[in-house]
């Protein structure tokens, strides 16, 4: 072993500085860590001492301490695959629950979103959408009660349409237009209604207001009872007249 040169860039830097230090007489102080290749042609991490002891006994050696690259970074490398590995697995984790809170919310409103369309249609058919007290079930009970308005509506107009002038829509707040609009509605018909009955009696003394221009049916109505009113005195004066 003894006999095998070593011709490093570690060797050399010891060997440099120990004749720089011996032409100034100073003392060779370790040096600093660095990377080359050793004797067997392996990467190296390595660094020399001078062994003053030896050498105030007639004798030059150095020590150079070296340590292959590859186990001198293992813990590291292994650290950085470990770190590699948690942010992989962190990743996967996040994604996955992200995409289940996803589903939990965007299912909800999916299935709203087609309630809405349905209801749009005219089918007030109930759907559940989720037994969970949050922001959507809210929603949802808010829903609910827009169908439950429209159906309200539908069962008036339904015994409207059947000639049942009994039943009225429950107005839910002041600016219920549409509730206001059905029992509005349902009272003209019953004003007409009263009218033919008084007509059909022979009762013409009653004065039909209609509500507007547009208002054919209470115009229509007016002006058969004016004229049953003019033929009924014109009757009565020809009775007379006889």
């Amino acid at each position: 072993v003894l006999n095998t040169r070593v011709d490093t860039a570690g060797t050399k830097a010891w060997l440099f500085q120990l004749g720089a230090n011996r032409k100034n007489k100073e003392i060779v102080r370790p040096s600093e860590i660095s990377t080359y290749t050793n004797y067997r042609g392996n990467t190296v991490l390595g660094m020399f001492y001078n062994l003053e002891s030896l050498q105030n006994l007639g004798t030059q050696w150095g020590l150079i301490a070296e340590i292959n690259e590859s186990e001198a970074f293992g813990s590291a490398q292994n650290l950085r695959l470990i770190a590699i590995f948690i942010v992989f697995a962190t990743i996967s984790i996040v994604s996955l629950i992200s995409i289940i809170v996803t589903r939990r919310i965007v299912e909800p409103i999916r299935k709203l979103s087609g309630w809405a369309q349905r209801v749009a249609i005219g089918d007030l058919s109930y759907e559940e959408i989720t037994d969970e007290k949050n922001e959507i079930s809210e929603m949802n009970e808010s829903f609910k009660e827009v169908v439950d308005s429209f159906q309200a509506v539908t069962d008036v107009c339904e015994t409207i349409a059947i000639g049942d002038f009994t039943k009225t829509v429950a107005i839910r707040s002041a600016k219920d237009s549409l509730g206001k609009a059905v029992n509005q509605m349902k009272n003209n018909l019953v004003d007409v209604v009263r009218q033919a009955d008084n007509i059909s009696m022979g009762d013409y003394s009653a004065e039909v207001t209609p509500r507007s221009q547009k208002d054919t049916l209470g115009i229509a109505l007016e002006r058969m009872t004016r004229t049953l009113r003019d033929a009924a005195a014109l009757a009565e004066e020809v009775s007379i007249g006889d």
